[in-house]
This record gives C-alpha cells, sequence and structure tokens, in this order.
C-alpha cells in the first residue's frame, strides 16, 4: 500500500511536470483544443496503468511523449488549419523563450513551420517548442538520434530558407 502511494505521488509530481507541454505538443498535431485535452489525459492514463501494473519506465518524459504520439498517429488523420491568434488565444502559444532568439518573431515561425515537411517540422516542434533532447525525440519517434539531429538541421534550414532569413536557433 506504501509503495502504491508512493508510486502515486511520483506520477502526480510527472503529471504536473509535464502535462502542458504534453498538451501543447498533442494541440500542434491535431489543432483541436478539445481532442488535445483528451490525448493528453489518456497518454498519462496509459502511462499510469503501465506503472500500476508493475511496470518499469526509465525516462517517463519520453515514455509520456511516445504514448501521446502514439495516441496522435492512431486517431484520424484529418488536420485542420489553425492562426497562430486561435493558438494564442487557446493557451497553447508558449515556445520555450531562450530557443528563439527575441529579434525573431515566434508567431512567423510557426505560421512557416505549418509548410515545411511532416518528418522535419515534427522534429523541429519538438526540439524547439516542446524543449525535447534529440536523444528524447529519437526515443519517442524510435529513430536513431543521428537521424534526429539531421532531420532537426534540415527543418531549420528549410525554416530560414521559408522566412528568408539568417537567424539562429540555439
Amino acid at each position: 500500500m506504501v509503495m502504491k502511494q508512493a508510486l502515486e505521488t511520483k506520477f502526480l509530481a510527472v503529471y504536473d511536470t509535464h502535462a502542458d507541454a504534453i498538451f501543447r505538443h498533442c494541440y500542434f498535431r491535431v489543432y483541436d483544443r478539445e481532442r488535445a485535452k483528451e490525448l493528453m489525459q489518456e497518454a498519462f492514463t496509459k502511462t499510469w496503468e503501465y506503472l500500476a501494473n508493475g511496470k518499469n519506465i526509465d525516462n517517463i518524459r519520453a515514455f509520456v511523449y511516445r504514448t501521446a504520439n502514439n495516441l496522435i498517429i492512431d486517431q484520424s488523420r484529418k488536420k485542420k488549419e489553425a492562426s497562430v491568434e486561435a493558438l494564442d488565444e487557446a493557451g497553447a502559444l508558449a515556445p520555450v523563450p531562450s530557443m528563439i532568439p527575441e529579434a525573431v518573431d515566434a508567431s512567423l515561425l510557426l505560421n512557416q513551420l505549418a509548410d515545411v515537411e511532416e518528418s522535419y517540422r515534427e522534429v523541429v516542434y519538438m526540439r524547439y517548442v516542446d524543449d525535447l533532447s534529440p536523444k528524447e525525440i529519437a526515443e519517442i519517434l524510435n529513430e536513431p538520434v543521428n537521424v534526429i539531429s539531421v532531420r532537426i538541421h534540415r527543418g531549420v534550414k528549410k525554416l530560414r530558407e521559408l522566412t528568408n532569413s539568417k537567424f539562429t536557433i540555439i
């Protein structure tokens, strides 16, 4: 009983720490606030069930992202366009400040990111908005770290071309 309470406490701390980021990740994949909430909740529910069944998770952050990613893939692939203003009103627009220099308009980058090929867009978003490391992204997507690093590099290069900018993303 004490062990389960400790597990519950640890899980709740993980939820408090990562729920907003998982929501944003889901939102930018499905562009539907309510569906993103459902996906986020379902990802945490599945994670809890996994832990409650006595299974161990080495990197819980990557596990929750992978679970959310799998849920997104499983759902209908219908995509709806969303304006940056709508995203901002929904509270989903919160890029990591240290990732985008002040001189670059974050809303312009997010608008232009929609025009980048999906495989690049996904990893650039995960790297610079979700603030995940290439290693964590590789775990989530079940791809080699080198492949993820190349996709990030190519995605940023494409974003620079689309914005006709020479900005540097840290």
